[in-house]
């Protein structure tokens, strides 16, 4: 029981990055204790899991892209400026800073990319994102049953053309593999202070909100 209050305080514990939160997160990719198998349909799974001090669950996604490598994948979610191509929810990014070369200041869901044998890669993506608010069930079916999968396919026709774009947009540079490259400020960890939001408890119920009443959006509105 103390392991695991202390592997919760860790885990919601702001701080840079380490090698144990990596390993953490291979665990939790690698692992499937816990969680509840929503979405199956191969490559691709959907997982969910509930957490402490939130109502709304974690949500786990694994597939297996057989054409893409590894390292293009890699680039894929990296790279912000063709993130703005082929990710229609990015408008606009505006770079604050890094810690170290392996943390700068941004969101980021954990993900993990293995290359395999034979070609291609295996993709695990982890994201828990508390809206501070009790959602009705059928919005959490749809982000494990359209909104995930779909994802999934996005970013496998990203990397499909990743290459081809790259070579006309500056091909050398790559930041997040070449620590040389970064040009933002160092920004000391002790300067990233606490967002007054982050003190509001009040709970939003949303959880009677009918599906009918948003009838009208495509998935593509998600």
């Amino acid at each position: 029981m103390k392991s695991e209050r202390q592997e919760e305080e860790r885990r919601l514990e702001v701080r840079v990055a380490d090698d144990r939160d990596f390993e953490r997160l291979k665990q939790l990719c690698d692992c499937h204790d816990g969680w509840s198998l929503a979405y199956d349909h191969p490559p691709t799974k959907v997982y969910t899991r509930p957490t402490k001090n939130s109502t709304f669950q974690m949500i786990k996604v694994c597939t297996v892209y057989s054409d893409i490598d590894a390292n293009v994948l890699y680039d894929v979610l990296h790279d912000p400026h063709y993130r703005q191509i082929w990710d229609k929810h990015m408008i606009h990014s505006v770079d604050v800073g890094y810690l170290n070369p392996n943390n700068d200041v941004s969101y980021y869901a954990s993900y993990l990319i293995r290359p395999l044998p034979s070609g291609g890669c295996t993709f695990s993506y982890v994201s828990h994102c508390d809206p501070r608010g009790k959602l009705p069930p059928w919005l959490v079916n749809k982000l494990t049953h359209v909104l995930a999968p779909k994802m999934v396919k996005t970013l496998l026709k990203a990397s499909r053309q990743y290459l081809t774009w790259k070579a006309h947009n500056n091909p050398n540079y790559k930041p997040w593999i070449y620590p040389e490259q970064i040009n933002l400020p160092r920004i000391a960890f002790n300067q990233c202070t606490k967002s007054p939001a982050d003190d509001i408890v009040d709970i939003v119920d949303e959880s009677q909100v009918d599906e009918k009443s948003l009838a009208h959006l495509s998935n593509d509105d998600f």
